[in-house]
């Protein structure tokens, strides 16, 4: 690996390693434009993926492939996570399909396929996901923690309708109501709230949602959030 690249990678791993809530959505913004930069010179297969060549991404894997480990994404991890990511759903589709994928393992930082489905608002995707038995509710960061923080709406309701814990806590007590206040996205933060909730809960540094609202200079949302603390 040249100098150049080692660097390239080395910088790529430090931005898509961020966990602080308010980094996550310029740390995968940032990751996102690195990946394109290392993909097709990383593996043919992942590089099939990312242009959802299904077609190719079979051949490799039941052919050249079969009697060596799968790579994984530089970024994403997984075959499966960099579908996901790469927003591939033919490629996804085949990768769910097969036994030694499993539609649930975490990457390096501790992400699962749908939340990055999530992330990307893809609802087909989603879907597929949860019908070979993604998980929507589970310890640490969410789906909804991730839909939350980009402003996905419509899948933010259809993780609700399938009854995602509105209140999930990160591993430092981040909710997705945190998340969409400290993105901004306030139009989501009080449907969040008038979907049920809890403006009252604090994170591990003892800011609540209202306390992210001043942070980013949204006085108006931050006493509207306090006019409704239970």
């Amino acid at each position: 690996m040249s100098v150049n690249r080692r660097r390239l990678l080395v910088s790529l791993l430090a931005l898509a390693g961020a966990t602080q809530a308010h980094l996550i959505a310029q740390a995968a913004q940032a990751a996102q434009a690195l990946a394109g930069q290392l993909l097709d010179v990383e593996h043919p297969l992942l590089a099939a993926i990312r242009g959802d060549e299904v077609f190719k991404v079979m051949r490799m894997l039941d052919a050249d492939f079969k009697k060596q480990p799968a790579p994984l994404h530089p970024v994403w991890g997984s075959l499966l996570h960099a579908a996901a990511a790469e927003r591939a759903p033919q490629s996804l589709r085949y990768l769910i399909s097969r036994s030694d994928q499993a539609v649930d393992a975490i990457n390096i930082r501790g992400e699962t396929a749908l939340m990055l489905a999530a992330k990307n608002g893809d609802l087909a995707m989603a879907e597929q996901l949860l019908r070979r038995g993604a998980q929507i509710n589970r310890q640490g960061w969410t789906a909804l923690h991730y839909a939350a923080a980009f402003g996905q709406r419509q899948m933010v309701d259809w993780l609700l309708e399938r009854d995602a814990y509105i209140d999930a806590e990160s591993p430092a007590n981040i909710t997705p109501l945190m998340m969409a206040v400290r993105q901004g996205h306030e139009a989501l933060a009080m449907h969040l709230v008038r979907q049920g909730a809890d403006v009252s809960y604090r994170s591990h540094a003892g800011l609540t949602a209202m306390d992210y609202a001043r942070q980013i200079g949204r006085e108006d949302l931050a006493t509207w959030l306090f006019d409704r603390i239970r």
